[in-house]
């Protein structure tokens, strides 16, 4: 994709929490409509959906007008992210890191992804805690979830820009939240910065 004509950035995430420091820690400001928070910034039109947690996820996208035709319309100068948290399956992968799977399971069906950020690992979308007691065999995979592939299933050129929390470990994902989220708003800077440089370069 060329950067330079992007003009729109769309984001889902799961929940306030996870992009909290995005909406109120910056000194952009976003407008509030329903679970929709949207802002131009300089040229750059951006958009932040809520989906809810896991199987919420697909009655997001099942029901909700989200303004475009996923499938058919041309988005060339769009540029779409999940931003979110993840677990940590395999233990060799640090938390508190930027991680972008490339391949996103889910049952036994699985997406592959190719995008600039990929960081070439495997995760797991679950669709209630209560699958962690499944019989799956975890060593297959890296990262763990409960939404990427159902908005990957919906928008095939989504990127994945997920924060590792915890090492399936729910005390270890709260208290590492904040910081978490304060690492999905500097990529999030850093990516607007990097944008209008571009652009500026172009011009």
């Amino acid at each position: 994709m060329d950067i330079s004509k992007v003009t729109k950035i769309v984001i889902f995430s799961a929940s306030i929490k996870e992009v909290n420091a995005i909406l109120y820690q910056t000194n952009i400001k976003f407008i509030k409509n329903g679970n929709i928070f949207s802002t131009n910034y300089k040229s750059i039109y951006i958009q932040i959906y809520i989906t809810g947690i896991g199987a919420n996820t697909v009655d997001f996208f099942n029901h909700f007008n989200i303004g475009f035709n996923i499938n058919n319309e041309d988005n060339s100068e769009i540029l779409y992210f999940k931003f979110g948290t993840c677990g940590v399956i395999n233990g060799n992968i640090p938390l508190l890191n930027i991680v972008s799977p490339n391949i996103i399971y889910y049952e036994d069906n699985f997406i592959k992804l190719n995008n600039i950020y990929s960081t070439n690992n495997s995760l797991i979308t679950i669709n209630k805690k209560s699958d962690f007691a499944l019989d799956y065999n975890f060593a297959t995979f890296d990262l763990i979830d409960m939404e990427m592939f159902f908005v990957v299933e919906k928008i095939k050129n989504v990127i994945p820009i997920l924060i590792t929390t915890d090492y399936n470990n729910e005390k270890e994902f709260f208290c590492n939240l904040i910081k978490a989220t304060s690492i999905l708003k500097d990529f999030f800077i850093d990516l607007l910065n990097g944008m209008n440089s571009n652009l500026e370069c172009k011009m």
